[in-house]
């Protein structure tokens, strides 16, 4: 009996010693975790703080290079075009805005659009734009922001916590850029059969109402004589003479009409008459308007040759 009672009483030690262990290590445990837990939430609070503190200076600026290069190749060596170039640098949004543009601009018209036509119909609005300051600010915040990606944990450390802080603070306070992309109505549109049929119409239209203004202001022979010729084949549908005369200076007035009918593109056979010098004015009277339009006198030059050529002929000439 004495032996079973001495068994029974080592097995309770036994246990009591086991359970004593166990809620030993429990506790350990439990502390273990709350310890982790406090690092975890003190990283992150930390984290966030410095993710605040640096605002835009922390955010990622990455534009896809290859669409980039492109934008680039078809701006070639435009006037502006390394402005255009810095502003979309600024913005992943307006790189892939203003190259999707281009894609669809050489979809609809088969060709890709001029340096100059590119940044007339697909203009850049840029806030905030023009100090340059605000770049090394964001490759220092970049700086710090990827130091941290690396090493979250460093933060724990208050000294160097405290450093990160102040290195943060003593940058200026600085605004980002932001670039908006403007697209002009109908620019990415395709050029549809319909529109075709209707920009021809347009453009005769507009080229006959031309000539017989002109030949209303034009005294009888020389000229008068063969705008009177033009007009009259044009209306027994021989259109070449008239088309080769004012189609470019009609072509030009049509389009900055503002309407959207020109813009996906121009129909094949009046396309040639974009941007030439009108076949019907002397080179030498243009050089007459090009030289006293830099004098005192260019409202009268101006005038002069527009009474004798049309109106709009002299703006034209010169816009071009």
């Amino acid at each position: 009996m004495g032996m079973w009672q001495g068994i029974e009483r080592g097995y309770a030690t036994f246990k009591e010693y086991e359970e004593r262990k166990e809620d030993r290590e429990y506790k350990r445990k439990q502390s273990d975790r709350l310890d982790e837990e406090f690092r975890e939430g003190k990283m992150l609070r930390r984290v966030k703080s410095v993710s605040d503190f640096l605002g835009d200076r922390g955010s990622s600026i990455t534009v896809d290079a290859a669409k980039l290069a492109s934008i680039k190749r078809a701006l070639g060596d435009v006037e502006g075009g390394n402005d255009y170039l810095a502003k979309l640098a600024a913005s992943p949004y307006a790189v892939d805005t203003v190259y999707k543009a281009l894609e669809d601009r050489k979809s609809s018209t088969g060709a890709m659009p001029t340096g100059q036509d590119l940044m007339d119909n697909i203009t850049l609005i840029a806030e905030n734009y023009g100090d340059e300051s605000w770049m090394k600010q964001y490759e220092e915040g970049r700086d710090i922001y990827d130091i941290l990606l690396r090493d979250p944990d460093k933060l724990l450390e208050d000294e160097y916590y405290t450093s990160v802080m102040g290195r943060i603070g003593a940058l200026p306070d600085v605004v980002k850029p932001t670039v908006g992309v403007d697209i002009t109505a109908g620019y990415t549109a395709k050029l549809t059969p319909a529109m075709i049929n209707e920009q021809v119409e347009q453009f005769d239209d507009a080229l006959i109402m031309y000539a017989e203004a002109l030949r209303e202001q034009t005294p009888e022979g020389g000229f008068n004589n063969e705008l009177e010729k033009a007009i009259t084949a044009f209306n027994d549908d021989s259109k070449l003479s008239l088309r080769k005369m004012f189609g470019p200076i009609v072509l030009n007035q049509l389009q900055q009409s503002g309407g959207t009918l020109f813009a996906p593109g121009l129909a094949p056979n009046i396309a040639p008459y974009q941007d030439k010098v009108p076949s019907y004015i002397p080179p030498t009277d243009i050089d007459k308007l090009k030289q006293g339009a830099n004098t005192n006198r260019r409202d009268e030059v101006i005038r002069d040759f527009n009474t004798l050529y049309g109106q709009g002929a002299a703006e034209y000439v010169l816009g071009m």
